[in-house]
């Protein structure tokens, strides 16, 4: 991939996605399933989007793959480790290397729609766990 590439992601989409995962870390923190408190020792205090990356780090390889059904195109699958989630990380997909597709607890599917085999789900880049 060429540094255009991850100019353009970092520059375009890092702003988005950076509110986004915040916003959704926020409410899974509070869902009262499995709830964190700030108390716990797996607690992570992240309190604007432009902390987020501070608690994430991107791996050292990067898959790409072609989706074997549905839109058939090619994906660009991102494996992160990250402090709010240590167990699974964090997984970024993005669709033709280009626009981000997915983005939540890494679980190897390339959209949501294959995730849980839902079409419906086609466009959505992160789906809550509730």
């Amino acid at each position: 991939m060429s540094d255009c590439f991850f100019l353009e992601f970092r520059c375009v989409t890092l702003c988005t996605h950076s509110f986004l995962l915040c916003s959704n870390h926020r409410s899974e923190m509070s869902t009262g399933v499995g709830e964190v408190h700030p108390s716990d020792e797996e607690y992570v205090s992240i309190k604007t989007p432009s902390e987020v990356w501070s608690h994430v780090e991107f791996g050292e390889e990067v898959v790409v793959s072609r989706r074997s059904y549905g839109d058939k195109k090619i994906y660009v699958s991102i494996e992160c480790s990250c402090d709010w989630e240590p167990e699974h990380g964090l997984q970024i997909v993005l669709k033709d290397g280009k626009a981000i597709s997915k983005v939540g607890p890494y679980d190897g599917h390339l959209t949501n729609s294959d995730a849980y085999a839902d079409e419906r789900l086609e466009n959505v880049i992160y789906r809550p766990i509730r």
